[in-house]
């Protein structure tokens, strides 16, 4: 029955591998190509985009002409004799060109602030895509060893078939490595669900009729923005480009209490002669300026709120620079140790257990044992390279300078 079972779930594996390979036709691509891909198709940046259109147009034309007022009005009327001076007004008010120009720069300002937004959210989308392309490698890695796990666990069940043929050992060692066997099939199985799962996902960020799937494999990734600066980082520059605003916002406050010229002319008929013109020329002044002023200050006071942002944002990241950095070398101390220890001393074991236990030398359950060490510590290898990609793209988020 257990051999049943096996062959059942080798021939699910076999069939899931030959439909996921004649049906997807999936196509190689690196993490670059796969951010550039879905940049172009982001809904968030062509929001962003969008508004940075916004503030440009509103920029070209600064603050909008007030409205003209046309009017007509008499003067020394007398209804019964019909007479008077009757007058067709036009009046205009103006700005000053300083209030124009303290506009201008405002929205010019925050079309700044816009493309910082959209800096930030390309590196938003940087970082999710970077996940599950990194995820994606990360199962890909364990398919690999899993596959490894299974050819182990087969020569350990055709080892234990033998003996118990020739009656060396009892069912047990058979009934064990048959058990371990279709543990590790379930395993391939499910970890082959997660992937086709993840690479849908991963599709679904590109937004492209093509179909795609990482082409690299699971390794140390040389990309590192860990010689970034900090000034130069996208949060900061968002938080600097708002802090601009907040400082032109006072200007804008500030141009309110400038005067506007008030001119106007006017087309008279007055006792029966006419044509007749007349003029007038002035300014508008706020007399009651402590409204203006309450804005002003309350104004200045955003300033400094966005200058308390930037302090603490950049003491976020210094802490945060300095726990991913801890975490990267203790990631990279754990693969050395594998690697250059652990690895080929368990890969060694393991070659003369099995050698051992076909010659009867050993137990079952201690070759058993030698063989889940071999699987445990190269999982652990795979577990701290995935941890330690993910900690680099997490510093280049948090670091990177902007690149939109």
């Amino acid at each position: 029955m257990r051999q049943e079972y096996i062959k059942e779930w080798i021939l699910v594996l076999l069939c899931s591998t030959f439909f996921f390979s004649v049906s997807g036709q999936f196509q190689p691509i690196n993490l670059e190509e796969a951010i550039q891909l879905a940049s172009k198709n982001y809904p968030q940046l062509k929001r962003d985009n969008l508004s940075i259109e916004r503030y440009k147009q509103l920029a070209a034309v600064g603050l909008p002409t007030q409205a003209m007022q046309i009017y007509i009005s008499s003067e020394e009327y007398n209804p019964s004799l019909q007479t008077g001076v009757h007058s067709l007004n036009v009046q205009q008010n103006f700005y000053l060109p300083k209030a124009s120009k303290i506009q201008q720069r405002y929205y010019k300002q925050g079309a700044e602030v816009a493309e910082q937004q959209a800096n930030l959210t390309l590196q938003d989308l940087s970082f999710q895509v970077g996940q599950i392309h990194y995820k994606l490698l990360y199962l890909k890695a364990l398919k690999t060893l899993q596959s490894e796990n299974i050819e182990l666990y087969t020569d350990f069940l055709k080892a234990s078939k033998t003996r118990f043929e020739v009656g060396e050992i009892g069912i047990s060692a058979q009934l064990a490595a048959e058990t371990r066997l279709s543990q590790a099939l379930l395993k391939q199985q499910q970890n082959e669900d997660a992937y086709t799962i993840n690479r849908s996902i991963f599709n679904q960020w590109i937004l492209s009729d093509t179909l795609y799937e990482p082409a690299q494999e699971l390794s140390i990734s040389k990309k590192s923005a860990s010689d970034s600066t900090l000034n130069d980082n996208v949060h900061l520059q968002l938080l600097k480009a708002k802090r601009d605003l907040a400082i032109t916002a006072v200007d804008v406050q500030e141009a309110k209490l400038l005067p506007q010229i008030n001119s106007g002319v006017k087309l008279q008929n007055s006792f029966g002669v006419f044509p007749l013109f007349a003029f007038q020329a002035g300014v508008n002044v706020p007399l009651f300026k402590k409204s203006y002023k309450g804005r002003i200050d309350a104004a200045n006071i955003q300033v400094k709120v966005q200058e308390a942002n930037i302090a603490g944002e950049q003491q976020n990241l210094e802490r945060r620079k300095m726990d991913l950095h801890y975490r990267m070398e203790q990631e990279i101390k754990t693969m050395d140790r594998l690697q250059e220890n652990l690895i080929p001393l368990i890969d060694k074991q393991s070659t003369l257990n099995q050698q051992a236990y076909r010659e009867g030398i050993i137990g079952y359950l201690e070759y058993l044992d030698s063989l889940e060490q071999v699987i445990k510590v190269k999982r652990l290898y795979i577990d701290a390279l995935y941890s330690y990609n993910i900690t680099s793209l997490e510093l280049s988020y948090w670091m990177s300078k902007s690149s939109y």
